[in-house]
């Protein structure tokens, strides 16, 4: 083999490898971002309720609208909350957690989390991304968030207040 077709060789393997680092560093714990199992009436599916996007009306008139072309959620309300599928964290993890979404009222994100056995973690609730106020233009609401202690399991929180948003592109990934 030639020095030339051996660089050649190297090259191609450092940057393959590179390539999967990458990517395995990136991976989205949301099983489902593109909301295929969004469901209206999630009392159909009891057993498989952790395994599916769930609308909430907290304050009235609350609405939801599958795009399921666009892989997004519109949602309007008073207040509103979508629950993503569960994930598996481990305690002390560090997470990055985006959104993008774009209208005329808040969006913020938070994350519940729970134990081995079934129980709110401790803190079981907390809010990585503040409530921003949008002014119509898509923007990516980001923010990195801190696993509670005892938790093995969690979901994120999207919350829509006063107006319409659409929200699509849901990341949680473990953060460097």
């Amino acid at each position: 083999m030639t020095n030339r077709v051996l660089l050649k060789a190297v090259v191609c393997v450092v940057v393959v490898g590179l390539s999967l680092c990458a990517f395995a560093a990136a991976q989205n714990l949301i099983p489902d971002p593109q909301f295929k199992k969004f469901d209206y009436d999630p009392t159909k599916h009891l057993e498989t309720w952790k395994e599916r996007w769930i609308p909430y009306q907290i304050k009235a008139p609350s609405e939801w609208k599958l795009d399921a072309g666009k892989a997004a959620v519109e949602m309007k309300g008073g207040e509103t909350f979508l629950h993503s599928p569960r994930f598996p964290v481990k305690p002390g993890q560090k997470l990055s957690i985006s959104v993008m979404a774009q209208g005329t009222g808040k969006v913020s994100v938070q994350c519940l989390y729970w134990t081995e056995d079934g129980g709110m973690a401790d803190p079981h609730r907390t809010i990585p991304i503040e409530p921003v106020e949008l002014k119509g233009k898509s923007q990516k609401v980001a923010g990195t968030d801190t696993v509670s202690e005892k938790a093995v399991e969690a979901y994120i929180r999207i919350v829509v207040q006063d107006g319409t948003v659409t929200v699509s592109q849901p990341v949680v990934t473990v953060a460097e």
